[in-house]
């Protein structure tokens, strides 16, 4: 049997230039999280999105999707009136929607030929997320409004070393609300003997993209920047039997 493990490359990078990355709060403090819910009728399984308080004393079940359908992803609001998330399955590239607290009102935010997925919510009513267009191109950034429902490519893709594409990684936005920052892993030389791990800061209203951060690795891996903005760390993911 294979499972699945990350092991961290063990390189971290000093953001100072992003030191002020916006930190998602809720007036008041809930956690959600994703629970696989199975259907009785029918034997099958669903990933359904619940929110508790910080002690686990109250619990409600805010998305009930479909047989085979997986909501995932969640973020928060600054108000935390509502939840904005990815729904995977049912036949469909997986799109965002948007949820109040109560589970009483569900809104499809995106839509068309085109996976998006990993939502952070900014400041005010815009959500950055990743985008991966339906002719297997890497994902990129794009940046939608919550209440226009407008949306716009903001950064299409890392150019790597070889003048190929790779995937734009981890969104996280500046606390000012003006940029989001990036990361990308991107082969290096000919044959990919050697990566790069680099992070963007992309301006949202015009999708410059400046690398503010590099370091060097062995081997392709998935960026993550921290909430605090500080740092960013890369880690690769393999299975293993057993």
């Amino acid at each position: 049997m294979h499972s699945q493990s990350f092991r961290a490359l063990g390189v971290a990078l000093a953001l100072s230039c992003c030191a002020t990355v916006h930190a998602q709060t809720q007036p008041d403090p809930a956690i959600v999280f994703g629970r696989d819910v199975l259907n009785p009728r029918t034997g099958e399984s669903s990933e359904a999105l619940f929110v508790t308080d910080r002690w686990g004393i109250t619990l409600a079940q805010v998305t009930s999707p479909r047989d085979g359908v997986r909501d995932a992803e969640a973020s928060w609001p600054p108000d935390g009136g509502h939840l904005v998330f990815a729904r995977y399955g049912g036949g469909l590239e997986s799109q965002l929607l948007v949820v109040d607290r109560r589970g009483e009102r569900v809104n499809r935010l995106t839509s068309g030929q085109r996976d998006d997925h990993n939502p952070v919510w900014g400041p005010g009513s815009l959500i950055a997320f990743e985008s991966a267009p339906s002719n297997s191109q890497p994902d990129c950034l794009r940046v939608v409004d919550a209440q226009t429902r407008r949306q716009r490519e903001t950064f299409f893709a890392v150019i790597d070393y070889n003048g190929g594409r790779t995937d734009v990684q981890s969104p996280t936005w500046s606390a000012d609300g003006n940029s989001v920052y990036v990361a990308a892993s991107q082969p290096a030389g000919r044959l990919g003997e050697a990566w790069f791990g680099d992070v963007y800061r992309v301006e949202v209203a015009t999708g410059a993209a400046t690398r503010v951060a590099q370091v060097g690795l062995d081997e392709p891996a998935y960026g993550i920047i921290a909430p605090d903005g500080r740092t960013a760390i890369f880690h690769d993911e393999f299975y293993e039997d057993g």
